[in-house]
């Protein structure tokens, strides 16, 4: 019986031994496999700025200047125009507010105004959208629209974004001579800081 004993310790001993090892392997293989490293993601700045309208009205982005779309529209008289401008804005870490300004390329003639009037932003809008300046005159300097664009997204087409109504307040004179009032004006639209 002794004898069975001094197995039955060996034995133990020699599986203690055993188990003692493997949990210092594993203990030693995972912290060899444990690493740290500090990862540092940028996303790059983003300003885009489109316009949509219904009406056959031509628009595109100006190559030479980014952020920048323009838009030819034809005022009939009384009637306004209406469009939406879209945008995509994403911040960098300095986080400054973006704006839209909108301007007339080519100027108008003495006596008449272009009114532009803008919404808050609706449709499938996230973000940090813009809020609308409601009613300015647009002339060859650029004028503000919509401030205070944090990293946000509009949508895209009709019914998403800033709905925007042109509309030409003129002196009744300059209504009513031949040639006074333009046919067609370019309007260029800014998505800046």
């Amino acid at each position: 019986m002794k004898g069975d004993r001094f197995h039955q310790r060996i034995f133990i001993r020699q599986t203690m031994f055993i188990v003692m090892l493997l949990v210092m392997a594993s203990l030693a293989a995972k912290a060899q496999t444990t690493a740290s490293h500090e990862i540092r993601t940028v996303v790059p700045k983003v300003a885009l700025v489109n316009v949509v309208s219904d009406h056959p009205v031509q628009s595109e982005t100006d190559a030479s200047q980014p952020g920048t779309c323009l838009q030819n529209v034809r005022l009939n008289g009384d009637q306004p125009s209406e469009c939406w401008i879209n945008y995509t804005s994403v911040l960098d870490e300095s986080r400054k507010p973006r704006k839209v300004v909108a301007r007339v390329h080519g100027g108008l003639p003495q006596g008449v105004k272009l009114v532009i009037e803008t919404w808050p932003a609706s449709g499938s809008s996230k973000g940090q959208t813009g809020m609308p300046v409601s009613r300015t005159e647009i002339t060859e300097e650029p004028s503000e629209i919509i401030t205070g664009i944090g990293t946000s997204f509009t949508g895209k087409g009709s019914n998403n974004g800033h709905m925007v109504r042109l509309s030409l307040e003129m002196d009744p004179a300059v209504a009513n001579t031949p040639g006074g009032m333009p046919d067609d004006l370019l309007i260029a639209y800014q998505i800046t800081e």
